[in-house]
């Protein structure tokens, strides 16, 4: 997706701002000329604006998608719901030489000892090398908590996905490094 549809549809704020400047810029020409073809010009950008920001708002972009799985896979580990991480994987899935199943039990069997709390996922990189496959790339952070630990975890990950029918499912999951701090070894994590 280029720069101008990511901004259009997947940056609202932004495209608000964008909008904002064009028309005091169209105002400004308008006050300096005073005539009906500026004029025409300003009153089409004002009736042009709420149809761009609701274009921007409704519709939903496969990045957006992704960005959502993630973190509602986020939420889901943040509640401590199997059943719903479980959803949310592909058949196929694997992560730190785990495949479905073995990861489901390791993270039921982390979360019966930590409490993640508040995860937060951002700076997403997502990129599509397939037409029904992406890669998520974002950083993260929650507070840990555990019987004799309470800390704030900084972390990095790429999660895979592909696309069935209309939903993503996540195939793979790699924690990557954070300098100064990482999660080096997923399967060391999850013991």
């Amino acid at each position: 997706m280029g720069t101008m549809s990511r901004l259009l549809l997947e940056r609202p704020i932004a495209l608000s701002l964008i909008a904002v400047a064009i028309l005091i810029v169209l105002f400004f020409i308008w006050s300096a000329r005073r005539d009906r073809a500026s004029l025409r010009l300003l009153f089409v950008w004002i009736g042009a604006l709420p149809v761009l920001l609701t274009v921007s708002v409704v519709v939903v972009t496969p990045s957006e998608q992704v960005a959502a799985v993630c973190r509602q896979l986020a939420r889901e580990v943040d509640q401590g719901n199997i059943a719903g991480i479980s959803a949310h994987l592909a058949d196929d899935f694997s992560a730190a030489g785990l495949d479905r199943i073995e990861f489901l039990e390791a993270i039921k069997s982390r979360l019966s000892e930590i409490r993640i709390d508040n995860p937060r996922l951002r700076a997403f990189t997502i990129e599509f090398p397939g037409d029904s496959s992406a890669e998520a790339n974002f950083n993260a952070s929650c507070r840990v908590r555990a019987p004799r630990m309470y800390a704030y975890i900084p972390s990095r990950w790429r999660v895979g996905l592909r696309r069935h029918d209309e939903t993503w499912l996540v195939t793979g999951l790699q924690s990557l490094p954070v300098p100064p701090l990482h999660v080096s070894d997923l399967r060391q994590w999850l013991r």
